[in-house]
């Protein structure tokens, strides 16, 4: 639960990790990383992903708690959760889909591109 946590936090932030700087004109540095993994080792406090609307932004917090007491228990737990926003909120699902389906045509490109040039992994 907290590993999907995490990669719905990047989803929604810009493919950025919390405690990361979220404006994607900005590199990230070594520092910026020892920082975030220090932050978070320590329990601090997440900010809300910049893409997520405040209800499905407390899901994702919940999610990736640092103290595994305050997490989801089960699966199941977060599925009804994450149905009960989805259900109210269409354009949520639209966005999601949107986002999913870029990621899928990056993954085709890069895969065109490695057939092309005939580059194997």
């Amino acid at each position: 639960i907290y590993s999907l946590g995490i990669v719905l936090y990047c989803f929604m932030n810009n493919n950025r990790m919390p405690f990361l700087p979220s404006d994607v004109s900005v590199n990230i540095t070594h520092g910026d990383r020892e920082e975030a993994i220090f932050k978070r080792l320590n329990g601090g406090t997440i900010s809300p992903p910049q893409n997520a609307s405040e209800e499905f932004s407390k899901i994702i917090i919940k999610a990736c708690s640092y103290e595994k007491s305050s997490r989801y228990k089960s699966a199941s737990e977060l599925k009804k959760d994450l149905l009960l926003i989805t259900n109210k909120n269409i354009s949520l699902k639209k966005y999601i889909l949107a986002r999913l389906l870029m990621s899928v045509s990056v993954i085709m490109l890069y895969l065109t591109a490695l057939n092309l040039f005939q580059i194997s992994l």
